[in-house]
């Protein structure tokens, strides 16, 4: 019984962690079969419709969740999935430092979403309805190899030596290449800019009454806080003393006589120390 009993106690020793192994991958295989396509949200169907997928959605991340739960309540549309319902592998983030757009290995991060009554009535796909393709006239715009032609502009962008050199210098043909006739779409600005590429929506011109007065439009410049933040300039002044409050220096306050005192000083602060100035007591 003894001999028995060790032999098939070292045989579960030795093979627990194949079983667990094997397990645990065809856990991971199956998961992996009944998860939805990465660009199911980004591209290939309308967000609202994979909401209601309830029995997907577990499969989710929350961000995506969140995003397919939004557009369906509040009834919006995402202008990009709508035009380009088709479109695989649009990517428009990547990671800098792997290299990562040069494979097209990113994720569509951006969008752009517009109630349903105002997308109805000025929602515009664009003169040239179809995705940029880096150039190529052999590709189906909604496929990967268009999408990754995109975002290198057909392998002309060029990925960084992990041994250091920085990035290319942008070409003047580089460059202009991301300027296309308006559309909703990507627009696929150089590396050199950013690791993000802006995602865009047209819309007809009566969508906004009137004429465009942005530069002095008090509404525009309330909707524009950081607007009103101050210059860096505006923390360098002229030389003269060091500055205090209401352009008060210190040689000001030495010409005014030793009974002059800031209010409010608290010892150790700034205004102590420019009263001992004030007063002589700089060395006391």
């Amino acid at each position: 019984f003894f001999v028995f009993f060790s032999f098939f106690f070292t045989l579960f020793v030795i093979l627990s962690p194949t079983c667990l192994c094997l397990l645990f991958s065809l856990s991971l295989f199956f998961f992996l079969q009944s998860r939805p396509p990465l660009s199911t949200l980004s591209s290939s169907s309308a967000a609202s419709d994979v909401y209601k997928r309830q029995d997907s959605m577990r499969t989710f991340s929350l961000s995506r969740h969140y995003l397919g739960k939004m557009i369906l309540e509040e009834d919006m549309v995402d202008g990009f999935a709508h035009f380009h319902p088709k479109a695989s592998r649009r990517a428009t983030c990547w990671g800098q430092h792997t290299n990562s757009r040069y494979s097209n290995g990113g994720s569509k991060i951006d969008y752009v979403l517009i109630d349903r009554d105002f997308f109805e009535r000025f929602a515009l796909a664009g003169s040239t309805p179809g995705l940029d393709t880096g150039g190529r006239d052999d590709l189906d715009p909604e496929s990967a190899e268009a999408a990754l032609s995109a975002c290198t502009l057909n392998g002309r962008y060029r990925p960084v030596g992990f041994e250091g050199g920085g990035m290319q210098e942008i070409a003047p043909a580089h460059y202009d290449a991301h300027f296309r006739p308006p559309g909703t779409g990507i627009v696929y600005t150089p590396p050199q800019l950013s690791d993000h590429v802006p995602v865009t929506f047209l819309m007809r011109g009566e969508a906004i009454p009137g004429p465009l007065q942005l530069r002095g439009d008090a509404a525009t410049r309330a909707c524009q806080p950081h607007a009103q933040n101050k210059s860096i300039t505006s923390f360098f002044k002229p030389s003269g003393g060091l500055q205090l409050a209401g352009s008060t220096s210190v040689n000001k306050l030495k010409r005014k006589g030793s009974n002059c005192q800031l209010k409010s000083a608290k010892k150790g602060t700034l205004a102590a120390m420019i009263n001992k100035m004030s007063n002589g007591q700089v060395g006391k």
